[in-house]
């Protein structure tokens, strides 16, 4: 079950950004709050509203009004220098671009935000790095260029670099973006895992309703607004029901 303490939360939060192509995006005095270890899906009939609230929670965004707290601690008030430093410190993300540097191994994005960030000794970077590779399934592809996986194993890689650091919130945007069939279900289920494994706070947002199957919360918006907040029978923790 779920811990009773509340790690990140929204209060009043409204905010409207204009999208390259598309609609504009807007979250319109939300109140969300979501507890340590919860595994929770923002979804909508405008998948950009629900985009733009993934980014405020994911401190990407500034509320225009409202505040969004971590650990009881209010964020509107951070300079860009310390909402940055709290990002990297205690969130993870994956985009719906993996966003590697394709000149280096798969062992090298990985490891990166352990010397980048974190300044851990080499030994316990290789530990960590090949942990996070053995869970992603990704061990044996180690010293290969990230330019000649598929965007499933990117993907992979990307979720293995996201863990590394140990972040308490993990943010995956557009989960099935460039995904379909066992790939998509292979990681929906690696994410879901990762959650009960590492404990991490898992936030995301996918279109494909197969979603459902491995979430324990969904959190629905229209017009920018929560029109809906449902449980389903899948709770945090280990694989889906």
């Amino acid at each position: 079950m779920e811990s009773t303490d509340i790690i990140l939360e929204a209060r009043g939060a409204s905010c409207s950004r204009a999208a390259n192509a598309g609609p504009l995006a807007a979250v319109r005095d939300v109140s969300l709050s979501l507890r340590t270890g919860s595994f929770t899906l923002l979804a909508g009939d405008g998948q950009g509203d629900a985009g733009l609230l993934l980014r405020l929670l994911g401190l990407l965004e500034v509320p225009d009004a409202g505040d969004v707290f971590f650990h009881g601690i209010g964020t509107m008030t951070l300079t860009e220098e310390d909402r940055a430093e709290l990002r990297n410190q205690r969130y993870g993300f994956v985009f719906a671009e993996p966003f590697l540097l394709p000149s280096f191994t798969v062992v090298e994005n990985v490891a990166m935000p352990l010397f980048k960030i974190s300044n851990v000794d080499a030994e316990e970077a290789r530990k960590r790095t090949e942990t996070m590779l053995a869970f992603t399934g990704m061990e044996s592809f180690g010293n290969s260029p990230v330019i000649a996986l598929s965007h499933a194993q990117q993907q992979r890689v990307s979720l293995a670099r996201a863990l590394v650091n140990r972040p308490e919130i993990l943010v995956v945007e557009n989960m099935d973006a460039g995904l379909a069939g066992e790939e998509l279900l292979s990681f929906f289920e690696l994410v879901r895992r990762a959650n009960g494994t590492f404990g991490t706070t898992t936030l995301f947002t996918a279109k494909e309703p197969a979603a459902l199957k491995f979430t324990g919360r969904v959190v629905e918006l229209s017009g920018g607004a929560i029109v809906r907040d449902r449980r389903s029978a899948v709770e945090t923790g280990g694989a889906p029901a």
